[in-house]
């Protein structure tokens, strides 16, 4: 009989143990997502951030939402103006580093951080207006799909296309035109009116299909290359 309860104490507390792993397992992160252990071969930027450029990290690592595209970094810059922008191409030139784009990162398979990049966080760069008569919104690359649909929504409009969940930026749906569910419209690449791009060297160029046509062909569905 003793052995009995033994073997059932024994049963019970794993019962509990899974119930609480299973729970772990299948309930909302509570930290960043990150499968790997410290990379140990980190570049070693300068000593102190350069003030003209707005770092939010030094050094260290980044990674896509999957949490298994771990990589070693120079810096990650928040872009929220144009000037911003070209402080960081001219500062990148300046210390032949190669620069890498992110807005929320949702881009996955390892090709979208090179090593040692400095890396541009694009999601402050994020203004937007809306003609309502001609149903054209202008808006810049930053911008979260989620939060033009809440500004859209007062003027009654809504976006042509887009992929099926509203959390990446624009600048990351333009780089893969990506599509939706609609088969009327296909890629977000017909619903694009111009592009205003800015080029390494600081100097930018408005492209359409009228306009710098092979430059707009190249940039929309060239994944940022």
């Amino acid at each position: 009989m003793p052995i009995l309860i033994i073997v059932l104490v024994i049963a019970f507390i794993l019962v509990i143990l899974g119930i609480r792993k299973i729970y772990y397992l299948s309930s909302d992160p509570t930290s960043e997502k990150d499968f790997f252990p410290p990379i140990h071969h980190e570049s070693k930027p300068l000593k102190e951030a350069p003030a003209q450029l707005p770092f939010s990290q030094f050094g260290g690592t980044i990674n896509d939402v999957t949490g298994v595209n771990r990589t070693s970094i120079y810096g990650i810059v928040q872009i929220k103006t144009e000037d911003d922008l070209k402080n960081a191409l001219q500062f990148a030139k300046q210390h032949k580093l190669t620069v890498s784009i992110a807005g929320a990162k949702h881009s996955m398979g390892g090709q979208e951080f090179a090593t040692d990049a400095l890396v541009l966080d694009m999601r402050g760069f994020n203004q937007m207006t809306v003609d309502a008569n001609s149903k054209i919104l202008t808006v810049q690359s930053g911008a979260i799909w989620h939060h033009i649909l809440e500004y859209l929504n007062p003027y009654t409009l809504s976006i042509e296309a887009m992929q099926s969940f509203d959390l990446p930026t624009v600048g990351g749906t333009i780089s893969v035109n990506a599509h939706g569910l609609d088969r009327r419209f296909g890629g977000i690449a017909s619903t694009i009116q111009s592009l205003r791009l800015m080029l390494a060297d600081g100097s930018i160029q408005t492209l359409s299909r009228q306009e710098n046509d092979e430059l707009f062909q190249a940039a929309v569905g060239g994944y940022g290359l």
